[in-house]
C-alpha cells in the first residue's frame, strides 16, 4: 500500500512539472509572436493599411516598430525612422481626423428648452 501511494504521488509531481513545462513554454512563444524580431522589406500601399500599432523595445521586444495592419488582416513590421512609415502614419491620422469630423456632424445635438 506504501508503495503504490508513493507512486501516485510520484505521478502527481511528474504531471503537475510538465504542466508547469508546458505553460511556461507555451506563453514565451505567444510572447515572442507578439513581437517584431526584424523589419519587413519593402513599403505598403496607403489605401491596403487599415491600422497599426506602436511597438517599443523593452525586455521582451528588441526592436522598436510599427505594426501595420492590412484590410487583410495580415500585419507588417515597419521600421518607423523609415520616410514611407512616417507618411502612411500621416495619412492613417488624417484619415482618423476626417472620420472624426463626419461623425461630428452626424451626432444630434441636444438644446434646452427654457
Amino acid at each position: 500500500m506504501g508503495h503504490k501511494a508513493t507512486g501516485l504521488a510520484n505521478l502527481k509531481f511528474l504531471v503537475i512539472l510538465i504542466m508547469i513545462w508546458f505553460s511556461e513554454s507555451h506563453a514565451v512563444r505567444i510572447h515572442v509572436q507578439d513581437c517584431c524580431l526584424k523589419y519587413s522589406k519593402g513599403s505598403l500601399p496607403f489605401m491596403r493599411i487599415a491600422g497599426y500599432v506602436e511597438q517599443k523595445s523593452n525586455e521582451a521586444c528588441r526592436i522598436d516598430a510599427i505594426v501595420l495592419y492590412t484590410v487583410k488582416g495580415r500585419w507588417v513590421c515597419a521600421d518607423p525612422k523609415h520616410i514611407w512609415v512616417k507618411r502612411a502614419l500621416r495619412y492613417l491620422s488624417a484619415k482618423l481626423e476626417k472620420m472624426s469630423q463626419k461623425n461630428k456632424v452626424l451626432q444630434p445635438t441636444t438644446a434646452s428648452v427654457n
